[in-house]
């Protein structure tokens, strides 16, 4: 595994743990609907987001002065991905797809948490907080199912991941 896959790997790795940990937050039948999320949620945002920077990083304060990205360290340059079966093909796209999809539901996760932390305590809300609580366990079901088919690429060393070359 080379070292731009191992950073993609750790990164899903990441994603997969928060997940998880989220999981048994609200996955038990005495979990509070209300629960305050753990700091799980926001390492899973960070690493969503560090998932999609590796497809299209930020630019460096450098490159807002003219630096071009070639000349800035080789962990900010945006990765070259392809398969093994067709290693002709750019997956780039397959890989910002999916990676894109876990950084939106991660953050539709937050804005549903947010709605469940601010919603009334006043009684009559029950049947919008239960479907709340079920958009909650399908934006996390989301993020973490396509976090699982990039991690499964990555794992079987389906998915080449390399440090892109010069400017294209």
């Amino acid at each position: 595994m080379s070292d731009a896959s191992s950073a993609v790997y750790r990164t899903l790795a990441v994603i997969l743990d928060c997940c998880q940990n989220l999981e048994r937050e609200v996955g038990s039948d005495s979990a509070d609907p209300c629960c305050t999320p753990s700091v799980s949620l926001i390492r899973l945002l960070d690493a969503a987001d560090d998932l999609v920077q590796y497809v299209i990083p930020d630019r460096e304060p450098a490159e807002h002065q003219g630096v071009p990205r070639v000349m800035l360290p080789p962990g900010r340059m945006p990765l070259r991905f392809s398969h093994v079966d067709r290693p002709e093909w750019d997956f780039a796209a397959w890989f910002g797809e999916k990676s894109a999809t876990v950084k939106s539901a991660v953050k539709s996760l937050i804005k549903i948490w947010l709605q469940i932390a601010n919603r009334p305590t006043s009684t009559g809300g029950g049947l919008a907080m239960a479907e709340l609580a079920e958009r909650r366990r399908l934006a996390l079901a989301t993020a973490k199912a396509y976090a699982q088919v990039i991690f499964q690429e990555v794992h079987d060393d389906a998915l080449l991941i390399r440090y892109q070359e010069g400017d294209d």
